[in-house]
């Protein structure tokens, strides 16, 4: 007997499993072209903007690169360009001298800024402009559940 996990996909679940898998890899790399060729901007370097853009007091790098869901080094490098560019600073916490603390500058702010009608503009054209307000309802809450159920996988490995 099959158990549950292992059956095999149905022809919905397949179709549905190997959309979702180009979407994961085809639509980051999209987005990422288009903002380096319209913003000279990496989506990477984009969200760093968005969140710090977002904390009143700037975010220690351990927890940048967990919100972006990139490694502390490849943030680390991130930072250090962008900081070489002035768009953010870094420095040690005042709590704990092992902890870098990053803000983003004046800089960072209006590169972001001049990116977000572009980013915007990609993402409806990517991904909103082929679905409707009922579609759009019915992968959040799909989604939503997936998020939920890796988050839990992952807090308790």
């Amino acid at each position: 007997m099959v158990s549950p996990q292992t059956q095999p996909l149905d022809g919905e679940e397949e179709e549905l499993w190997r959309a979702l898998a180009f979407v994961m890899t085809q639509l980051p790399r999209a987005l990422d072209a288009d903002l380096q060729r319209q913003a000279q901007m990496s989506v990477s370097d984009y969200g760093v903007l968005v969140h710090l853009s977002e904390s009143k007091e700037g975010l220690v790098l351990s927890q940048l690169a967990q919100t972006i869901n990139l490694s502390l080094s490849r943030v680390s490098r991130l930072v250090d360009a962008m900081v070489e560019r002035g768009e953010v600073t870094k420095r040690t916490s005042g709590d704990d001298a092992r902890c870098v603390l990053v803000e983003i500058t004046p800089v960072g702010l209006k590169a972001l800024r001049a990116a977000y009608p572009t980013q915007l503009a990609n993402i409806r054209a990517a991904v909103f402009d082929h679905l409707g307000r009922d579609e759009i309802v019915a992968i959040k809450s799909g989604l939503a559940k997936i998020k939920a159920g890796l988050e839990r996988s992952s807090a308790t490995s």
